[in-house]
């Protein structure tokens, strides 16, 4: 036997081996821990911006004076609701479009911006208005699709207008 301290070239590729293969299974657990949270990450940004968007056009719809029939486009996609409300005593008309895939809010023609994420898109937005002897109702079909194109999901929403329940 001889006793020079040293690794033999069998024992240097055998350890380099066994080196490669934990740190391919370590490399993959990683892409694996990426790709599960960029998933997860889209899906919230989906139903985020779904809970933002349907949030403030409910709050909106509920609390308006009237829905512009003329100024709104309705069974459409993308559609258009414009509405007339009181922000205090001053009237304010706001109108709620999709442009570039993102849902936007315009109070009397200025931008204020998007309601929903722009890492999302929405790809159909159709707005259904009923007037009935009783009530009006604005009815809201939604559809966001994720930023991999891959993961979309439908929202829908029906709102009455407070002012407008007639016995």
């Amino acid at each position: 036997m001889n006793k020079n301290g040293g690794y033999t070239l069998i024992e240097t590729v055998i350890y380099t081996s066994i080196l490669a293969l934990l740190l391919m299974v370590v490399a993959n657990t990683l892409i694996v821990v990426v790709t599960i949270y960029r998933e997860f990450d889209m899906r919230r940004d989906v139903q985020d911006s779904a809970i933002t968007s349907l949030e403030r056009m409910t709050k909106e719809i509920r609390n308006a004076q009237s829905v512009s029939t003329s100024g709104s486009a309705f069974n459409t996609n993308p559609s258009t609701l414009v509405v007339s409300a009181l922000d205090g005593s001053t009237p304010v008309v706001r109108e709620f479009a999709i442009v570039d895939g993102v849902l936007r809010l315009y109070e009397d023609g200025v931008d204020q911006g998007p309601l929903s994420s722009t890492d999302v898109e929405i790809t159909n937005f159709v707005v259904r208005f009923s007037d009935t002897e009783h009530s009006e109702l604005v009815k809201i079909e939604m559809t966001i699709q994720g930023s991999d194109g891959e993961y979309q999901r439908n929202f829908y929403n029906s709102t009455i207008l407070r002012g407008s329940y007639n016995d």
